[in-house]
């Protein structure tokens, strides 16, 4: 576990190496209040776990992770023909559509406010594993652009 805050280790009188100076009071109380802080920011999160900030972090990415995958993937091939229209949300394409990467694709689009972004997950047997991106703003698509897996 990752500490920020170091003791000061207060020693009795007649020893000199902890005085009670503004230097050491400000040090505590500057550490009193980053943990105040601390367990408010944590009384807020939605989580039923709040015995620890990682705990309750943990518990919020199992959320999401679970949320994911319980996700229906809804095939596509049949409603849509160009990637350009799919809906918000996760979809499955057994076809090439058009603009779309390649076909075999799992197709996540994000809508947010006045822009769109697509994430493909390639299925297909010698792409598989590959992850291309794209952005829609103001109407218009840019090109797909592949991950080159380089470590960020």
């Amino acid at each position: 576990m990752a500490y920020r805050y170091n003791r000061i280790n207060w020693q009795n009188k007649p020893n000199v190496a902890t005085p009670i100076s503004a230097e050491n009071l400000n040090k505590m109380d500057k550490g009193i209040d980053d943990n105040d802080k601390a367990i408010g920011d944590l009384a807020q999160l939605n989580t039923s776990n709040k015995s620890s900030l990682v705990s309750a972090v943990n518990e919020l990415n199992n959320n999401l992770v679970n949320l994911l995958f319980n996700q229906q993937f809804k095939s596509v091939s049949a409603d849509y023909t160009n990637a350009n229209d799919l809906p918000a949300g996760i979809v499955y394409s057994d076809t090439k559509l058009i603009n779309q990467p390649n076909d075999y694709c799992i197709i996540i689009t994000l809508v947010t406010a006045g822009a769109k972004i697509q994430i493909a997950l390639s299925a297909r047997g010698d792409e598989v594993g590959n992850i291309y991106r794209r952005n829609c703003v103001s109407g218009t698509w840019t090109s797909w652009y592949k991950f080159t897996g380089t470590v960020v």
